[in-house]
């Protein structure tokens, strides 16, 4: 995934949004099976500091950034491909 990694990092950045890859899920969740993508802002007033923060989940999980828009810069499609998992044992 760490080549995915960078090549997402670089189509949003193409599209002037700030991604950042995380090693650990974030906002309290456990589990490290999960996609997780949220935007954040560095100073909330300013929408001009927002950024993305991803954390792919389990390393067969797929992400990919489907189309790149520079003119609008919150409309980017990702394809996101789970491997399913049992909560059942």
């Amino acid at each position: 995934m760490s080549d995915n990694r960078e090549l997402l990092v670089r189509h949003f950045g193409e599209a002037g949004l700030k991604l950042k890859v995380v090693d650990k899920p974030f906002g309290g969740v456990t589990t490290t099976e999960i996609f997780q993508l949220d935007i954040r802002r560095r100073d909330r007033r300013n929408a001009r500091s927002e950024y993305f923060i991803m954390y792919p989940g389990n390393e067969q999980n797929t992400v990919q950034v489907l189309a790149k828009d520079k003119n609008h810069r919150a409309n980017i499609p990702v394809d996101c491909s789970f491997t399913p998992i049992s909560f059942l044992k």
